[in-house]
């Protein structure tokens, strides 16, 4: 089952999403940080300043495979999906959708940040890097912050490091095979 969040946005207030969590590029000797131990969260809120009320506790579900590959693998993107219980205007902020970001030294880039509304609806989109939408009390969106860029050849990595990374679900079987050649 999906997780996703209750936001309530009183009257006919306009929610704000800015992307200001994504996951840390990575560096030479340390791997990127994934979103949910790195920073305090994605700005949800209101215009003039307020906040909209989340009706539930925050939580980060980590993307795999989001990580740019590399001999250090940048962190992961997260991702949430909101649900409104008030009819709102949400305005979306976010970068890299269009270019995620790169990797250096030969590092595969990061994943790109995305914005879906009215999911699991006939109208369901995905939204270029910014938009205003109407949206109604029951409507859904998700948001995903963008993946760090990987950091070397990822044929470097060791392999004690890509069998952690596969058991805890930052990289997957598949992603194993076809970044890092394993």
């Amino acid at each position: 089952m999906t997780q996703f969040h209750r936001l309530l946005v009183a009257g006919s207030l306009t929610a704000v999403v800015v992307g200001s969590v994504l996951g840390m590029g990575t560096r030479l000797g340390a791997f990127g940080l994934r979103p949910d131990l790195a920073a305090s969260d994605a700005q949800v809120g209101r215009s003039g300043g307020q906040q909209a009320a989340v009706s539930e506790p925050w939580s980060l579900l980590t993307v795999p495979d989001s990580g740019g590959a590399g001999q250090w693998r940048g962190g992961q993107s997260f991702q949430r999906e909101y649900e409104l219980l008030e009819d709102a205007t949400v305005v979306r902020r976010f970068d890299k959708s269009r270019f995620p970001p790169g990797g250096l030294a030969g590092g595969g880039p990061g994943g790109r940040s995305r914005f879906v509304v009215r999911l699991g609806m006939a109208e369901e989109h995905e939204s270029p890097a910014s938009g205003r939408f109407e949206m109604k009390a029951g409507e859904r969106f998700l948001l995903q912050s963008a993946g760090g860029g990987g950091y070397g050849d990822p044929r470097q990595r060791e392999g004690a490091a890509l069998a952690h990374d596969v058991a805890e679900g930052f990289v997957t079987a598949d992603g194993a095979t076809k970044d890092y050649g394993r």
